[in-house]
């Protein structure tokens, strides 16, 4: 996939890791030339911990028992984000 080329996914979910690091590195324009559409959770904003650029959807978790059992073995932000991808595979 190139940056400048056809888009092989029109969505993103993504979490905190992936914000830091393109913070770091001032580079958060990379997402949004890779992807069209960049979506997250509120609990991966709570963990980033600053404001995301107003281009990225902050899309709440609509299965909360699923957040819950994914819960049992990972953090709040990564349960938020399976918990996310799952519900968008099966729409």
């Amino acid at each position: 996939m190139s940056l400048t080329g056809s888009r092989e996914y029109s969505i993103v979910i993504t979490d905190t890791s992936c914000f830091i690091t393109l913070d770091k590195i001032g580079a958060f324009d990379v997402l949004r030339k890779a992807f069209s559409h960049i979506a997250t959770t509120p609990e991966i904003q709570e963990e980033f911990g600053s404001e995301l650029p107003e281009w990225i959807e902050i899309r709440p978790v609509q299965d909360h028992t699923l957040k819950e059992v994914f819960k049992e073995t990972v953090d709040a932000g990564e349960a938020s984000i399976r918990a996310t991808c799952i519900k968008e595979n099966k729409s």
